[in-house]
């Protein structure tokens, strides 16, 4: 129970663990598919808990893109998003976000997310997670442990399912900023 408490805490670190990828070419052993038949917890989609919580108080939280991050950097990762319900304004924010990751990510593998923009109830903001989980495939770090799909897929150097990586889903009620210019409004 623990390992998969961990996992699903993984979809969140899903940008910093693609970058301990290593590339080599395998076959999958053992591959849970979709996650919502493993674990109870899914609240739509394959994301575990309930996600990011939003307060009735404005925090003023601003997340900018990293100081080194250029537009023309060059990019170690294609990730595709497939969008479902997304008004065009937040496909452009999402898209934003995508970019940076692609500089971010080492994967030799296309990371593909399917990425939903729904009503998820009053005080919930978003939620993520693997939409696979894979073991014993070659180039596994550690055997009989459960790896999210796009790190998986890092690893073994190939496309370990043709489900999507990842699956996130965003409130379509909330008071979102879909601006990319860096000036998030107070």
């Amino acid at each position: 129970m623990m390992r998969w408490q961990i996992v699903c805490g993984m979809g969140w670190a899903f940008g910093l663990t693609m970058s301990l990828s290593v590339f080599n070419n395998g076959r999958a052993q053992r591959t849970f598919d979709p996650i919502s038949q493993l674990h109870p917890c899914n609240h739509q989609h394959a994301a575990c808990g309930v996600g990011l919580e939003g307060i009735e108080v404005d925090a003023n939280t601003h997340i900018g893109p990293p100081a080194w991050y250029t537009p023309d950097a060059p990019r170690d990762a294609t990730v595709i998003v497939n969008y479902n319900g997304f008004p065009e304004e937040a496909v452009l924010a999402f898209d934003y976000a995508v970019d940076i990751w692609s500089v971010l990510l080492t994967s030799e593998v296309t990371v593909r997310i399917d990425a939903f923009w729904t009503d998820l109830g009053s005080g919930a903001l978003a939620q993520a997670g693997p939409s696979n989980l894979h073991q014993n495939f070659a180039n596994a770090p550690i055997s009989d442990t459960y790896y999210p799909a796009a790190l998986a897929n890092a690893l073994a150097g190939e496309d370990l399912s043709e489900q999507p990586d990842l699956e996130c889903t965003f409130n379509s009620t909330a008071n979102w900023y879909l601006g990319i210019d860096g000036n998030t409004p107070l």
